[in-house]
C-alpha cells in the first residue's frame, strides 16, 4: 500500500471529505479550509486538513472555543528564546512531545514542538539522510 500524500489536490480532498469540489472551491473562498496555491494550483496540505476536520465535527464544543496562546510539548532553549523575543505572549507549557501533540489535537494549545527519535540510530533529531 503506497503512502498518503503530504498535500492533496483539490479532487483529492474533495474526496477526502466526501464533499463536492464545488463545495472545496467555497470553502477557499471564504478563507474556511487550510490550502496553499503554488503557482495557480490549489494544495491542502493532509495533516491541516485532518486537524480542520478535527476542530469542525459536528456538535463538537472546542469548535466554540479559542485555542489558547500557548506552545505544548518539548523543552527547548532556542523555542523559548524565540516566543520569549517574539512579544507573542505565547505561554510555554513544556510537558514532553507526547503531551504537546495530544493538546493541539486537543485544541489545547496553538503548537507544539516536539523532537523525533530516529529508529536506526535512537538518538533524537537526527537530519534526513539520503541513500
Amino acid at each position: 500500500m503506497s503512502e498518503p500524500h503530504t498535500y492533496l489536490t483539490t479532487a483529492e480532498v474533495a474526496d477526502y471529505l466526501r464533499l463536492k469540489e464545488r463545495k472545496v472551491y467555497d470553502l477557499v473562498r471564504q478563507g474556511q479550509i487550510p490550502c496553499s496555491r503554488v503557482t495557480g494550483k490549489l494544495l491542502f496540505p493532509r495533516q491541516q486538513i485532518d486537524l480542520w476536520v478535527l476542530n469542525h465535527l459536528e456538535g463538537d464544543q472546542a469548535q466554540r472555543l479559542s485555542v489558547p496562546l500557548v506552545a505544548a510539548g518539548s523543552q527547548d532553549p532556542l523555542l523559548e528564546w524565540a516566543i520569549r523575543e517574539s512579544g507573542s505572549d505565547l505561554a510555554m507549557l513544556c510537558q514532553g512531545s507526547g503531551d504537546g501533540v495530544r493538546r493541539l489535537l486537543d485544541g489545547k494549545a496553538m503548537l507544539a514542538g516536539i523532537h523525533l527519535l530516529d529508529a536506526s540510530t535512537q538518538r533524537y533529531n537526527e537530519p534526513t539522510r539520503s541513500a
